[in-house]
C-alpha cells in the first residue's frame, strides 16, 4: 500500500510542475474570460432593447469601463499591493458582478453609469493582478512557459465565449448575464477557500521594503524597462484594434458585402492560428533568445500589413492575418513574461497595469487615429503607420530586454566580486 502511494505521489508531482494557485489563476482566467465574452459584446445589444436610450449614450456605458481601466488601473493597483492576495483577488471579481447586477436590474440611466463605472474600477484591479499572480508564483524558469499557456487559455476563453453566447440568445435573452454573475461569484467563493487568510510565500519572494506610494509609482513610471515595454504594447495592440475599427470599414468600401466577410474570415483566421500554434511554439520557441523572438515578431507584422496593404483576393488577406496573428503569438506572451521578471515582488500588480495601459491607450486612441487616416490616399497612411509600429513594437521589447539582460549581468558581477 504504500509503495502504491509513493507511486501515486510521484506521478502527481511528475504532471503538477507549478505551484497550486498558478493553476488556480489560470483556471480563474478562463473562467471569467469564458463567461465574459459570452456577455460583453453582446451587451450593447442588450442596452439598446431594454431602454429607450441613444446610440452615444450606450456606447457611454460599455466604453466607461475601459476609460477607468485606462486613467486608475495604476492608482488602483497600488493600493492592491497593500491588501492581501485572497482579499484583493475577491474585490476584483465582485466590483464587475455588482456593475453586471446594475446593468440588468436598475432602468435609470446614471445608476446604470454607476454601475459601469464599478465594472471598470473592478477590471482595473483584476487584469493586472492576475498577471501578478501567476508572475509570483512561478519560478523564474517557468514564467515564460506560464505566460504562453495562460495566453493560450485566455484566447480559449475568448473563441468559446462568444460562441456559446450567441447559441443562448445574447443580446435578446438575460441568460448570459445572469450567467456571468454566477461565474464571478463562483469564482471569488473559490479563491475564499482556496487561499489561506495568510498568504504564502511565493516561490521567488523575497524581503523587501516597501516605500510610500508615490515613490513606489515613481519607480514603476521611470523603470526604462517598463517604458520600453509600454510602448511596444501600444504598437501592437495599436494595430489590433484595427480589425475591430477600421479595416471592416475599408474592407466594406472596397468589396462591397464581400469585404465584411472577409472581415470575419480575417478574424476566424487569426483565432484558429493562435489556438494551434501557441501550443506548438512553447516547445518549438523555447531555445530562441527573447531578442531573437522580439525581433522576428516584428518581421512577421510587417510582412502581414505589407500583404494586407496590397491585397486583392481574399486568400491573401486571411494570409496577412495569419502572418499577424503568428507576430502576436510570438511576441505577446514573450513580452508578459518580461514584464514579471522585470518588476519586483512588491510591485508586480502596478508594473502590469502600467504596461498592459498602453495597449489601453491604443484601444482608446486606436480607433480615432486610425478613421481620421483612412480616407487619405486610399488608406495608405494608416497602413504606413501601422507598418511603422509593426517594425517599432519588437524593437522597444528587444530595448527593455536588453536593459534587464545588463542589469541581471551586473548583479552577477557584483556577487562575483563580493564572493572573491
Amino acid at each position: 500500500m504504500k509503495w502504491i502511494m509513493k507511486k501515486l505521489t510521484e506521478t502527481v508531482d511528475k504532471y503538477i510542475i507549478y505551484h497550486k494557485l498558478v493553476y488556480l489563476f489560470l483556471m480563474i482566467s478562463f473562467t471569467i474570460n469564458l463567461f465574459r465574452f459570452m456577455a460583453i459584446p453582446f451587451l450593447t445589444l442588450f442596452l439598446t432593447s431594454k431602454f429607450d436610450v441613444s446610440a452615444s449614450q450606450v456606447g457611454l456605458l460599455v466604453g466607461t469601463p475601459a476609460l477607468i481601466q485606462l486613467g486608475l488601473s495604476v492608482f488602483l493597483s497600488g493600493i492592491t499591493e497593500k491588501m492581501k492576495l485572497k482579499w484583493a483577488t475577491i474585490s476584483s471579481l465582485l466590483l464587475p458582478t455588482v456593475g453586471m447586477i446594475g446593468y440588468i436590474s436598475l432602468d435609470q440611466f446614471y445608476l446604470i453609469f454607476l454601475s459601469s463605472v464599478i465594472s471598470g474600477v473592478g477590471w482595473s484591479v483584476y487584469n493586472p493582478l492576475i498577471m501578478s499572480a501567476l508572475a509570483k508564483y512561478s519560478d523564474e524558469n517557468q514564467v515564460d512557459h506560464v505566460f504562453g499557456l495562460h495566453y493560450w487559455v485566455f484566447n480559449l476563453g475568448g473563441v468559446l465565449g462568444p460562441l456559446i453566447g450567441v447559441y443562448i440568445g445574447a443580446g435578446q435573452s438575460i441568460a448570459p448575464f445572469y450567467f456571468f454573475i454566477i461565474a464571478l461569484m463562483l469564482m471569488a467563493l473559490i479563491v475564499f477557500f482556496m487561499i489561506p487568510a495568510k498568504e504564502q510565500v511565493s516561490r521567488n519572494d523575497t524581503v523587501t521594503k516597501k516605500g510610500t506610494f508615490l515613490k513606489e509609482l515613481k519607480q514603476v513610471i521611470t523603470d526604462k524597462r517598463a517604458i520600453y515595454l509600454f510602448l511596444a504594447y501600444f504598437s501592437i495592440f495599436f494595430i489590433e484594434v484595427q480589425f475591430e475599427t477600421n479595416f471592416p470599414i475599408y474592407l466594406r468600401n472596397h468589396f462591397g458585402e464581400t469585404g465584411t466577410k472577409i472581415v470575419g474570415w480575417m478574424l476566424s483566421a487569426m483565432t484558429v492560428t493562435v489556438l494551434i500554434i501557441q501550443p506548438i511554439s512553447l516547445k518549438m520557441l523555447k531555445k530562441i533568445t527573447p531578442v531573437r523572438l522580439f525581433l522576428s515578431s516584428s518581421v512577421i507584422y510587417v510582412i502581414g500589413l505589407f500583404v494586407f496593404t496590397f491585397s486583392g483576393w481574399t486568400f491573401m488577406f486571411l494570409s496577412a492575418a495569419i502572418l499577424i496573428s503568428l507576430g502576436e503569438v510570438i511576441g505577446v506572451p514573450k513580452m508578459q513574461a518580461l514584464n514579471a521578471k522585470i518588476a519586483p515582488v512588491h510591485l508586480k500588480t502596478t508594473y502590469f497595469a502600467f504596461v498592459t495601459m498602453g495597449g489601453n491607450l491604443a484601444f482608446f486612441l486606436g480607433p480615432i487615429l486610425g478613421g481620421l487616416l483612412l480616407p487619405f490616399k486610399n488608406g495608405l497612411l494608416l497602413f504606413a503607420l501601422l507598418i511603422i509600429l509593426g517594425a517599432v513594437s519588437g524593437v522597444f521589447a528587444s530595448i527593455s530586454q536588453t536593459n534587464h539582460d545588463r542589469g541581471l549581468n551586473r548583479k552577477q558581477n557584483k556577487a562575483g566580486v563580493l564572493s572573491n
